[in-house]
């Protein structure tokens, strides 16, 4: 099923105001309106990404994951391919899916980037 009309999607755009509202200090991320919906929904997907470098790029995927009120057993963990991991959740709030999902280069790698940066510099 795919929404036709934003006018569809506004309990999508609701919650992620309500959300944003409850949880002012949460970390930015990339949140897309998905119009197409699962089998198990009548609205529409909201996607919240995370993209980070950081020494600990998953902590912002943990504060988002605890104000959706997911357990750490709803996480999956995966290594898309050498140098690119995720981890990755999805519920269902009113009606609406809500997809979490965090990418991250491995730590080892976001380490050695910074240590050969550091070499170049110092060149």
């Amino acid at each position: 099923m795919k929404a036709e009309t934003v006018q569809e999607q506004l309990t999508s755009i609701s919650f992620v105001y309500a959300l944003a509202h409850q949880h002012p200090s949460l970390p930015a991320a990339a949140i897309e309106l998905s119009p197409w919906t699962g089998f198990d929904t009548t609205t529409t997907r909201v996607i919240i990404s995370l993209h980070s470098e950081r020494p600990e790029p998953f902590a912002d995927f943990e504060a988002w994951r605890e104000a959706l009120g997911l357990t750490p057993d709803d996480v999956t963990y995966r290594t898309l391919r050498p140098g690119l991991e995720t981890l990755r959740t999805a519920t269902v709030r009113g009606g609406i899916e809500v997809e979490l999902i965090a990418y991250r280069k491995p730590v080892n790698a976001v380490t050695d980037s910074r240590q050969h940066d550091a070499s170049a510099a110092a060149a």
